[in-house]
């Protein structure tokens, strides 16, 4: 699972294999380790909607067993929602990872969609 942070917006993207484990109820879980610590980043399954919040050094972003399943199962690219805070809100987008057109040398491309923008 890729992470973007952009002011108040989150940005999640899912390997094929990872939303599988979504659409079966587990958790999706990263990590970006920092001197003095690590960031977690993880989506579930649990509650009504799209939500975030960030707790113990982890952003959680959940999603609803019924949005899960929905967008596992469609050729549904991605899901949007938002989570209030004092100056606005947090917006939330997760998205189905595709293959790249134009990858970097040596990046690893395993897991991902097919980009239906690649010709075969």
């Amino acid at each position: 699972m890729k992470l973007r942070l952009l002011e108040d917006s989150i940005r999640l993207r899912l390997l094929e294999p990872e939303v599988a484990d979504i659409a079966a109820g587990t958790p999706v879980v990263g990590k970006t380790s920092m001197p003095g610590g690590a960031l977690l980043y993880r989506l579930s399954v649990s509650g009504e909607d799209v939500q975030a919040a960030f707790i113990d050094s982890t952003i959680e972003v959940t999603i609803s067993e019924e949005i899960a399943q929905e967008w596992a199962r469609s050729q549904q690219v991605s899901i949007r929602g938002a989570s209030p805070i004092a100056e606005g809100e947090t917006k939330i987008l997760i998205e189905k990872d595709f293959t790249c057109i134009n990858p970097a040398d040596g990046e690893d491309q395993t897991g991902t969609f097919a980009n239906p923008n690649l010709q075969h």
